[in-house]
């Protein structure tokens, strides 16, 4: 895994040719595009620092990035905290299920973060769906069932439990990855939360929302921001052509990370 900055002749064949910019997402397979590999080097610089991995899984939905979090840090024997937020009831009830077999440090939340409190609808294909989201999606799907979820806000529930930094924020949301971004407010940057994982596709087109303001919201906090691919993440300023609203994850994390000594052992 490598951290890279994109030169500037890509950019220039990236806005002319997009689908060339965009190769080596590899889909949603988590052991293909990037994912596992991103969650192993961060775990693995966590124990070569001997310091605890602190992650925020929000959109938990079942657990199964969850399981890699807590399988990643046990196989590197490095002390985990885990805060999974999951707002549907019946994909929540599935996630809580882990915390048996799961150190104490596991902790699953039946809430979704946002930029506001209050309760608001939750819209779904059918309950446990990983599709649920927010929005009223138009994806050819009838999004027909529903239920009424509680939202916090990510600063308020970082004082509540007295979490003072996090180590990997990791965000998929359906569409409103920008709003839970929001809701961390003074504690969005890079020296409390440290990485940043966030989905990016088509349900941006349903919440009204773009990877641009991602960005803004994202490098206005002193974050660079980044592709996440198979073997590396590869930090690019936005230019409009990777607007596609195609399914991929994007990286943000501290620009002294790119050229620190830190480096060296993402290689």
């Amino acid at each position: 895994m490598n951290i890279t900055r994109i030169p500037w002749y890509k950019k220039m064949i990236g806005a002319a040719y997009p689908a060339l910019y965009s190769r080596g997402a590899g889909g949603a397979d988590m052991n293909k595009n990037g994912e596992t590999a991103f969650l192993e080097w961060l775990v693995g610089f966590h124990a070569s620092r001997k310091i605890a991995f602190v992650c925020f899984d929000v959109g938990a939905n079942v657990g199964h990035y969850s399981s890699a979090v807590l399988d990643t840090c046990r196989k590197n024997s490095v002390p985990c905290e885990l805060h999974a937020f999951e707002p549907v009831a019946k994909s929540f009830a599935e996630l809580a299920r882990m915390a048996p077999a799961s150190p104490s440090s596991f902790i699953p939340n039946n809430i979704a973060l946002s930029d506001d409190e209050g309760e608001i609808t939750m819209h779904y294909d059918q309950a446990g769906s990983s599709l649920a989201s927010i929005y009223k999606r138009d994806i050819g799907i009838a999004f027909d069932g529903s239920e009424k979820i509680r939202a916090l806000t990510g600063k308020a529930y970082m004082a509540r439990n007295s979490v003072q930094e996090i180590s990997l924020l990791k965000i998929d949301v359906e569409g409103h990855e920008l709003r839970a971004l929001e809701g961390f407010k003074d504690m969005l940057t890079p020296e409390r939360i440290h990485f940043i994982q966030f989905e990016y596709g088509g349900s941006y087109r349903d919440s009204a929302t773009t990877l641009k303001e991602a960005y803004a919201i994202l490098t206005r906090r002193g974050y660079a921001v980044g592709r996440l691919l198979r073997d590396r993440v590869e930090i690019r300023d936005f230019i409009p052509s990777m607007e596609d609203f195609a399914y991929s994850n994007y990286v943000a994390l501290d620009p002294a990370h790119i050229k620190s000594a830190i480096l060296p052992t993402l290689k």
